[in-house]
């Protein structure tokens, strides 16, 4: 679940700043657009940084072994300890004592203020990592200050997917109660991407939004309003004869701000009903030869079955939008 061969995503980005206020405001954003995606806060922006990591790899001098390092701990949530400890051991050769030392790491667990204490005892005079630590320091800072609930940042010192791409700062964005999806907008800090395609040094901060897992995600928990249309109103083509009449109405009714759909093909009646029936739109109009003849409009509700079949030509438009609005406030 949550696994494509071909996605989309959609992206923001902040490029030319090195500073942690760029990473900031990349924070906020990602809360502010998943809060207004589903409507409430049941989700978790997970938060990790680069220099923590390459700090406990100077410390215990295995900066060349980093990658194979990072490919473990990704599998922290899928293996048993038991199996990690002896891929550290057998596959990547470290010694007894690092291997306590990187689970030590990525077990620390608790309250942000507890995972900062720790790493800051863990990592005393460790320049390297404490410059990622006090970055996620003026994070939780700043969106403490703007009154974003505090549960809605969560360290983890897990997060290795990515690490080997980004150069600082980490997000991942759960959904809480669809953990197994994925995470639905990750990004990080990658100051040294732009160097692959120019010789400048351009740094960088951003995330993207997985819009596949968001749809499927939205989808599961029932957030996803199904329209199959934004059209409110079907014109039905009973007579190709008043073709321009219909236009005309259509017109009309699309000044007035109605999203309205004139039917395209000259189909029996029960077809063109059937077809507005599947797309979900509230109101046909069904006029032919007679009703322009009476200068008549004759609108059916498609929710409950009711017709109108007197409203005047001449004041249509305020009808239709009169029905359209006491359906709203139902």
């Amino acid at each position: 679940k949550g696994r494509y061969r071909e996605f989309y995503q959609c992206d923001f980005d902040i490029l030319g700043s090195n500073s942690v206020t760029a990473d900031i405001e990349i924070a906020t954003i990602i809360y502010k657009t998943v809060n207004a995606l589903l409507g409430n806060d049941n989700f978790t922006i997970r938060l990790n940084n680069r220099a923590i990591l390459n700090g406990l790899m100077t410390k215990l001098n295995l900066q060349d072994k980093t990658a194979h390092i990072l490919r473990v701990i990704d599998k922290i949530y899928k293996e048993t300890e038991e199996k990690i400890r002896l891929e550290l051991s057998e596959k990547v050769q470290l010694s007894d004592e690092q291997i306590e030392e990187v689970m030590s790491f990525v077990k620390i667990k608790g309250t942000n203020q507890f995972i900062i204490e720790s790493l800051e005892k863990m990592f005393e005079g460790n320049e390297i990592a404490i410059n990622g630590i006090n970055t996620l320091k003026d994070i939780l800072s700043a969106v403490s200050a703007q009154n974003i609930p505090e549960k809605c940042y969560q360290i983890d010192l897990s997060i290795a997917r990515g690490l080997d791409y980004y150069t600082g700062s980490v997000f991942e964005t759960m959904l809480d109660q669809l953990p197994g999806i994925g995470s639905i907008c990750s990004g990080g800090r990658y100051d040294n991407l732009a160097e692959l395609y120019t010789s400048n040094k351009i740094p960088g901060v951003g995330a993207s939004v997985g819009l596949d897992r968001l749809i499927a995600g939205l989808e599961e928990l029932d957030l996803l309003k199904k329209e199959l249309t934004t059209a409110q109103v079907m014109i039905l083509t009973m007579d190709k004869n008043y073709r321009n009449e219909y236009f005309a109405m259509a017109s009309s009714l699309r000044a007035a701000g109605i999203n309205t759909e004139v039917y395209s093909d000259d189909k029996k009646l029960d077809k063109q009903m059937k077809y507005a029936d599947r797309k979900g739109i509230n109101l046909v109009i069904i006029n032919g030869s007679q009703e322009f003849e009476q200068n008549k409009v004759k609108v059916k509700n498609m929710l409950t079955g009711e017709s109108f079949d007197t409203i005047s030509k001449d004041d249509f438009v305020e009808k239709i939008s009169s029905i359209l609005h006491s359906k709203d406030k139902e």
